[in-house]
């Protein structure tokens, strides 16, 4: 009985015979065979592209999660030093290396704050991020 195809198998083969059979078959002849049992064909076709566009969705949000969790993951495998920096550290690290360093950005980096008044502890950490994944500094620099 080893030769036998598993139940997956067989229902796979039915499926695929089952479209193959849809396929092949005139849009008409479907409609006929439809409004024949007491269906309505327009509906029917409605609630199908409902359900493909929901499962479609479904879909989406799933691949979504998933690649959420990934960068999440990335992200805290990436730089465990991360998860210890300090907003007001950085923000002095930052005004000594544009004020004192000429060097660095060859003096030419400006800050730009919203709405003119100061960047949130948040806007600084991400800064320092975008410094470190450009090389300029690292998570180094802001040990004393």
């Amino acid at each position: 009985m080893s030769h036998l195809p598993k139940p997956d198998a067989k229902a796979r083969t039915l499926l695929d015979t089952l479209v193959e059979d849809a396929l092949e078959t005139p849009a008409s002849e479907i409609r006929e065979d439809i409004t024949a049992t007491g269906g309505n064909p327009v509906s029917i076709a409605t609630e199908m592209r409902a359900r493909a566009l929901e499962l479609l969705l479904q879909s989406r949000k799933a691949r979504l999660v998933h690649a959420r969790g990934q960068l999440r993951q990335a992200t805290t495998r990436r730089s465990p030093a991360a998860s210890a920096r300090n907003a007001g550290r950085i923000r002095q690290k930052l005004r000594e290396l544009v004020s004192g360093n000429e060097s660095f950005a060859n003096g030419r980096l400006a800050v730009a704050f919203r709405k003119g008044v100061t960047q949130s502890d948040n806007d600084v950490l991400s800064l320092w991020q975008d410094l470190v994944e450009l090389g300029a500094v690292t998570d180094d620099d802001l040990q004393d």
